[in-house]
């Protein structure tokens, strides 16, 4: 087996593959270590490829903590503000009852609880078939 056998190109890249092909490029160059520093590579490269590695495989786990508590945090922020719509909810109830005659105070809890909402986009119009006519027919007297 050549040395391009034991090293070859891996053929998609992604984190998993990438991982894979340099467990098997270390186990590879470690046959090979005596012959790849007489070919001036340091003496510690398989060192750094250990290292290279590990860090590698130590990022992706983050990233996919990091995604997790993305996840978590957005879970836990929808689940506060709609606590917090239903507060409000609550509470205006009670405000019209306690400012039932003071219409300018009740102006204000409305202003000030007011909430905005994102603009909704509108359904697209399903697509006029052939075979339905696009104005009436004319009838006949």
């Amino acid at each position: 087996m050549g040395v391009e056998e034991k090293f070859p190109y891996p053929s998609r890249n992604n984190d998993e593959q990438l991982l894979q092909m340099a467990g098997v490029y270390a186990a590879n160059a470690l046959l090979l270590k005596a012959q790849l520093i007489a070919h001036e590579l340091p003496a510690d490269f398989l060192d750094d490829l250990a290292a290279d590695i590990a860090a590698f495989q130590s990022t992706i786990a983050e990233r996919g903590n990091a995604v997790g508590d993305h996840i978590a945090a957005r879970r836990e922020l929808d689940d506060a503000l709609a606590r917090g719509v239903e507060d409000v909810r609550d509470l205006t109830s009670l405000m019209k009852v306690k400012y039932a005659n003071n219409p300018g105070k009740l102006a204000e809890w409305a202003a000030a609880t007011h909430i905005e909402r994102a603009p909704r986009r509108a359904k697209p119009k399903p697509p006029v078939s052939a075979e339905s006519p696009t104005s009436p027919s004319p009838s006949s007297p």
